[in-house]
């Protein structure tokens, strides 16, 4: 396994690409010192951990709604990563944050209508 300043010169120069490594799921077990004072620590990746992040942003809780409504796989993410069990979560994730936005809406339009 390369260290992380070998990996990120190959990736810069085009000589392995991100299939090989991906960024997000490439594990580095042990710190690094790549700089004089910077140590690079990759911490914990699992699916698991990718699905729920997915949940922090609208963008992608759009496309993890989609993949579990029409059970399509988050390539993009990583490899084969898939909503699964996670779906009902995204659902009460959306409708919290489709409700949240309509009644801060209602609020502010009642606000201005005044």
């Amino acid at each position: 396994m390369p260290s992380i300043r070998e990996l990120a010169e190959k990736l810069w120069n085009g000589e392995i690409d991100t299939q090989e490594y991906h960024p997000v799921s490439f594990r580095q077990t042990v710190g690094e010192e790549i700089a004089d004072g910077v140590l690079y620590y990759k911490g914990i990746d699992s699916a698991e951990l990718r699905r729920a992040s997915l949940l922090f942003s609208p963008q992608t809780l759009v496309q993890g709604m989609q993949a579990w409504l029409f059970d399509k796989r988050l390539d993009q993410f990583g490899e084969g990563l898939n909503i699964g069990s996670f779906g009902s979560v995204y659902a009460l994730a959306w409708l919290v944050f489709t409700g949240g936005s309509v009644l801060l809406l209602l609020l502010r339009y009642k606000k201005v209508a005044r």
